[in-house]
């Protein structure tokens, strides 16, 4: 706790719904370390958390001496930036926006700290919507694996399959996990590359691949899967086929398409997630190898929205198959 007895000139009043005028609703004022106070209703900072250090310590109708407006001051070693996200994720208010990682954890420190655990479930579902997952998913994996928060663990792990693993950068935040998590994540990885794999099988026989999981997918017969020899758009011949396993059918194609699952496939490999499949440089040039091999003027009206739909196909697949994998964390101190 801080010295409650700070001179008035250097004291700040907390910015909307934390200022005076909401002071009739407050029943506390909680005073940063930076001095400023925060009118605060007490109640919603120990709901739904049992074992929250504000619903045992303000069980005391009066838990300092100190006052403003009449209402108890209580201090704490906290900034204001910080205790402000962390009151704004204690209210039933839009979740903040959390910038950078740095601000993770030490909102995340203060959060487990006092042991506010429906801030915390909310703060993990703010940040599996943000953009910053996608942009520092091993940075915001590890972190969650240091709190113990699962829920965002998994979500970030999940995320970090766009990287590489030998592209994995040293970065602080893993002196905040083991090498046996580290392990366990390489481990998930690789076994996420494997399952991707089933997408589909080469027949070294065949001018063509098979995929056994598009038996009686409903967008099938809406793309370019055709049982026909021959190209309704430049009547050439289709040398190429998907097939759909024994006694389900196949999609004679051409070679462009036959071409895009195996590149596809091939990326999986190394970066077994969805974003592989919609690499743009992917599909442009998939594009670009499907107007060579079909030059009619129907297939260039709807070669980008075709080869879009294809791929959001297979990216679907993929995402089922990774989402089958288990990532094989201990989570010790379990805050889902």
């Amino acid at each position: 706790m801080i010295d409650e007895e700070t001179p008035s000139s250097a004291l700040r009043t907390a910015e909307h719904p934390f200022n005076e005028e909401h002071s009739e609703l407050a029943d506390i004022v909680i005073r940063s370390a930076d001095f400023v106070d925060f009118f605060v209703l007490k109640a919603l900072l120990s709901i739904g958390s049992k074992s929250s250090f504000f619903g045992h310590l303000l069980a005391d109708s009066q838990p300092t001496e100190a006052t403003r407006n009449g209402l108890p001051i209580l201090g704490l070693p906290e900034s204001s930036p910080v205790l402000r996200t962390v009151l704004l994720f204690c209210y039933p208010l839009d979740a903040p926006v959390l910038e950078n990682i740095k601000e993770i954890r030490a909102v995340g420190e203060t959060l487990n700290k006092y042991c506010l655990d429906m801030a915390v479930s909310r703060m993990q579902r703010s940040l599996i919507m943000s953009s910053l997952i996608k942009a520092e998913p091993l940075r915001v994996f590890a972190i969650a694996v240091h709190f113990g928060w699962k829920t965002l663990g998994k979500a970030a792990a999940k995320h970090t399959l766009a990287i590489p693993l030998d592209q994995l950068e040293p970065i602080p935040e893993l002196a905040m996990i083991s090498a046996l998590d580290l392990a366990h994540l390489m481990a998930y990885h690789r076994e996420c590359a494997r399952s991707t794999q089933n997408l589909a099988e080469r027949k070294d026989y065949a001018l063509g691949v098979t995929m056994f999981w598009l038996r009686g997918h409903p967008s099938v017969n809406d793309l370019l899967f055709r049982q026909t020899a021959w190209c309704k758009w430049c009547k050439g011949r289709l040398s190429y086929r998907i097939a759909m396993g024994d006694g389900h059918g196949q999609g004679d194609v051409h070679s462009w398409a036959t071409t895009f699952v195996e590149q596809a496939v091939a990326q999986l490999r190394r970066r077994p997630c969805p974003d592989a499949i919609l690499d743009e440089t992917l599909l442009g040039n998939t594009i670009i190898h499907s107007l060579t091999d079909c030059n009619s003027d129907g297939w260039k009206a709807i070669a980008y929205m075709q080869i879009h739909a294809f791929a959001r196909l297979l990216a679907t697949e993929v995402d089922r198959l990774i989402s089958q994998v288990e990532l094989k964390i201990v989570w010790p101190n379990d805050t889902t």
